[in-house]
């Protein structure tokens, strides 16, 4: 699969002038690159499509002999890490598709966690008929973004739906078609409950390690306290677990990752440091040089 176009390729793939692509790249429309010491230009194969996209180009041929991979972004849980996710699967070369009515669709976690097993079952089973429904019956990988909504639809649709967390799926099929910059760190890193539960952490922690050169896991920490939206209403959880986790980030740490939102918030609250998905570390990892997307 071809990762990287010059402006004729991109002409003929966007069906276009090459005059028209080099005064799109030229005034920053279309992000890319030019060879070192020379002046032609190159263009990231996700930063062509990124362009097609944005200016109604049918991209059918720039996707054609792309995997397909259903992504679920669960909006309640996340805040919407969808368009980092969205810029990683394209770049390691997935032709990433949200089901119908994607905003709409919850897992029903936070019914269940409140002992609303009826509406919270019917809830996954909405869910259910729409992901066999957009992956076509089951046929393409299916990814979710928070780790606590992966484990209740993991659990829910055993034997009948392959479904990954994102990180699970990050460190099988992201990481060997993804060129990293390793930053230098240190990153925090949560291991949040759902993760355990699942012992899919050391997937996590490879992800994190081919992303940051310092990574801390803070030793006396296990549950951040938040208990889905528990610590909203009674933040004194929150501030109770991680009550040993101030001790153990240096003044240097400014950020970390989890992944599961409410955790984050959580740790973001309590700590004064940015907590947030390792989606979007992994995502600012793997751009191409050039200020390509």
């Amino acid at each position: 699969m071809k990762t990287v176009f010059t402006t004729g390729e991109a002409a003929k793939v966007c069906k276009v002038s090459q005059q028209t692509i080099i005064r799109c790249f030229d005034n920053g429309q279309l992000k890319g690159f030019r060879v070192p010491g020379s002046r032609f230009r190159r263009i990231p194969r996700e930063a062509l499509y990124r362009f097609m996209k944005d200016n109604g180009i049918p991209t059918e041929a720039l996707e054609s002999g792309k995997r397909k991979v259903l992504l679920v972004d669960d909006l309640i849980a996340t805040g919407g890490t969808a368009s980092a996710a969205i810029r990683l699967l394209e770049r390691a070369g997935y032709a990433p598709r949200l089901p119908e009515g994607f905003d709409g669709l919850c897992c029903g976690q936070m019914l269940a966690s409140k002992g609303l097993a009826e509406e919270a079952n019917a809830m996954a089973e909405s869910l259910e008929a729409a992901l066999l429904a957009a992956s076509d019956g089951g046929r393409l990988p299916v990814i979710m973004d928070a780790s606590t909504c992966s484990a209740r639809m993991q659990q829910h649709l055993a034997g009948r739906l392959k479904l990954y967390d994102f990180h699970e799926f990050a460190h099988d099929a992201l990481l060997p078609r993804l060129h990293l910059r390793q930053q230098s760190g240190p990153v925090a890193l949560h291991i949040n409950c759902s993760v355990r539960k699942s012992a899919s952490d050391a997937k996590l922690r490879r992800v994190l390690a081919a992303c940051v050169a310092e990574v801390l896991e803070p030793a006396g920490v296990t549950c951040c306290g938040f208990g889905g939206d528990r610590g909203f209403a009674v933040p004194e959880l929150n501030a109770h677990a991680l009550r040993k986790i101030h001790d153990e980030l240096p003044p240097a740490c400014a950020c970390g990752v989890s992944t599961n939102r409410t955790c984050e918030i959580g740790l973001t609250a309590e700590t004064g440091r940015t907590y947030r998905s390792v989606a979007y570390l992994l995502e600012e990892c793997s751009r191409p040089p050039g200020g390509g997307c």
